[in-house]
């Protein structure tokens, strides 16, 4: 609370036309791409809260250096290029929100020109792809139910799927919201089929970084064939104790998936299909009558291909409605 009131006093000092102005700060941002190597000539954008963007082009080296008077302690940064996922973040100087005379030398951020990493990639090849933002309800607690990724909808005899890609299960009980306990399960149908955890960055609850945050390309390998997660709140015993609360998912967490797997006499895979789920998934309270299920996937329909890089423009369930619709890579 403290902090806000100064930040706030801080900003009305500025407003009035008052002499006083922010610390100065100074960070060199670097470019990389997706495969390590420094982008030059790339127009890019650098702000410090003040009113005004730093405009300019990475040098040889793929950098640029940019100055301002930050008065919250923090820089962002973006990249917009034709031919580029647009990509952003934000760099907060070490000791900010600590007491100035820890975090300003003069009048000055520390440390002075620091050198913050991007990475950016290049729009290379993006196809059409089964991709649906999905809400729905497991329909019965403590049985599992196949969901079809191409069909977009349970497998029959609960919707009018046929291949049971991803098999769901919530078991678990509910009293009320302070009083629960489910589990979420994921497994397979076929033994080499299964799904990979990839994290990212989140800058404000969003992901950070490239546009293009989970893989340009699925893993050949390293796929388990089940998962499970938990979400439970635990009323407190006394008026003194909090309420406990268990959760397994979080942000900056999604899967690759490959389904649809068969395999040769010695085990290896020969044919599959390959997907990604960019978020957590998200799971109501298991009750008598199954549990909410939120989830979004992009699926690759040519067998093998490992390519994820998702056109919106040209999505192959044709007919979803506007909660279902994707727009992202």
């Amino acid at each position: 609370m403290m902090r806000m009131l100064i930040v706030v006093y801080l900003w009305f000092l500025v407003l009035a036309g008052n002499a006083w102005a922010a610390p100065e700060a100074m960070i060199t941002l670097k470019l990389l791409d997706d495969e390590g190597q420094e982008v030059s000539g790339m127009p890019v954008r650098v702000g410090f809260f003040e009113g005004k963007q730093n405009r300019g082009i990475t040098d040889t080296n793929g950098m640029f250096t940019a100055g301002g008077h930050a008065i919250s302690g923090q820089a962002t940064f973006s990249v917009m290029e034709d031919g580029w996922y647009y990509s952003h973040g934000v760099f907060t100087f070490p000791k900010a929100g600590q007491p100035w005379s820890n975090a300003v030398s003069g009048d000055k951020w520390q440390p002075w020109n620091p050198v913050v990493t991007m990475v950016v990639k290049r729009i290379v090849n993006p196809i059409a792809m089964y991709a649906k933002h999905v809400k729905t309800m497991i329909p019965t607690t403590n049985v599992a139910f196949g969901y079809d990724l191409v069909f977009g909808d349970w497998v029959r005899p609960a919707g009018n799927g046929v291949v049971s890609d991803l098999v769901f299960r919530i078991d678990g009980h509910w009293e009320d919201y302070r009083n629960n306990d489910s589990v979420l399960r994921l497994n397979f149908s076929q033994p080499k089929d299964g799904l990979v955890p990839v994290d990212y960055e989140v800058l404000y609850g969003n992901p950070s970084g490239s546009a293009l945050f989970m893989p340009r390309y699925a893993y050949e390998a390293g796929y388990v064939s089940s998962g499970r997660w938990r979400k439970a709140s635990m009323q407190a015993q006394t008026d003194d104790d909090r309420d406990g609360v268990v959760s397994d998912t979080r942000q900056g967490r999604g899967y690759l998936v490959r389904v649809r797997s068969t395999t040769n006499r010695t085990g290896v895979v020969t044919n599959a299909y390959y997907g990604k789920i960019p978020d957590d998934f998200v799971f109501g309270a298991a009750g008598t009558n199954g549990g909410l299920l939120s989830f979004t996937y992009y699926l690759n329909p040519t067998p093998n291909d490992r390519n994820l890089e998702f056109d919106p423009k040209q999505n192959l369930f044709k007919d979803l409605k506007p909660m279902e619709q994707v727009r992202e890579p």
